[in-house]
C-alpha cells in the first residue's frame, strides 16, 4: 500500500475527537470490470458502512470510462482511494482489504465506528 498527501504533524486528542463527528468525502478510482475492482469496491463500501455509518460520501470512478477525470485527478494506478475532506487530502494506492490500515492511512480515527460509539455511551 502506498500513501500520498497530508502532513506528518501530530494531531492533538482534541483535533482527533473533533473528527469523530466529521463527514468524510471519499472517491475510489478503479479500472474496468475486473476482480480487483470489484473487490476494492466491496471492501471500501463495507468498511465505510461499518466504520463511518451516515458520515461519508463515497464516489466510484472507473478510469477506463473516464480517462480525462483520471488524468485531471492525477490517478496513475488503481485501485486508488482518495479522501478529499476533511483536510488534509490523502490517497491510498493498492490493497484496500484492511480497514484499520486504510483508515489510519487516510487519517481517520479508528474509534469512529458505530460499535465503538455504543460502547462509549
Amino acid at each position: 500500500m502506498h500513501i500520498h498527501g497530508g502532513n506528518s504533524e501530530r494531531r492533538s486528542s482534541n483535533e482527533e475527537a473533533a473528527d469523530h463527528g466529521a463527514s468524510y468525502d471519499l472517491t475510489l478510482y478503479v479500472s474496468g470490470a475486473t476482480e480487483l475492482s470489484a473487490r476494492a469496491i466491496a471492501n471500501v463500501s463495507e468498511w465505510c458502512e461499518s466504520h463511518l455509518p451516515a458520515r461519508h460520501r463515497l464516489a466510484f470512478v472507473d478510469v477506463s470510462d473516464q480517462p480525462d477525470l483520471a488524468s485531471t485527478d492525477r490517478i496513475l494506478v488503481t485501485p486508488t482511494l482518495v479522501k478529499t475532506g476533511p483536510a488534509p487530502s490523502r490517497r491510498v494506492i493498492g490493497d484496500l482489504s484492511s480497514p484499520e490500515t486504510v483508515l489510519r492511512a487516510l487519517g481517520i480515527p479508528s474509534g469512529v465506528s458505530a460499535s465503538n460509539e455504543e460502547v462509549d455511551r
